[in-house]
């Protein structure tokens, strides 16, 4: 079992996406990874978007705790609100430079990525809490 813990980050109607290349499938997901030993679901939210992103965030609400059958654990989406730095791609400390799994960043708007199977959640909860992170 390996859960696994992301932020969604949604500023001026636009919400960061990371491109990730995972046992041969390309995608796009919101920053995050799996949870360390001793570590909570939000602070693997909060390291994932500093180390994906180079961002410094706070978790504004968590919008997302299901099981996943894909990871075979538990996934926890936050929304993530930007305290400071400007989006720029990172990289898995874990991982040589050649095994990188992130292949791009970019911000789209919420709406051109309503019916994306991370987005369409997020948003209805965005929606259901009158937020505008």
């Amino acid at each position: 079992m390996a859960n696994r813990s992301c932020a969604a980050i949604v500023k001026d109607g636009m919400i960061l996406m990371v491109k990730q290349t995972y046992k041969g499938e390309t995608f796009w997901t919101f920053p995050g990874g799996k949870i360390e030993n001793g570590e909570t679901p939000p602070q693997c939210a909060i390291r994932e978007t500093k180390e994906e992103t180079g961002l410094d965030i706070e978790i504004a609400g968590q919008a997302i705790e299901s099981y996943s059958a894909r990871i075979e654990g538990i996934y926890y989406c936050y929304i993530g609100k930007m305290v400071r730095g400007t989006a720029q791609l990172g990289s898995d400390p874990e991982l040589g430079e050649h095994e990188q799994e992130l292949t791009d960043l970019r911000w789209f708007p919420l709406e051109e990525m309503a019916e994306h199977r991370e987005v369409k959640p997020i948003l209805a909860f965005l929606r259901a809490n009158r937020s505008n992170a």
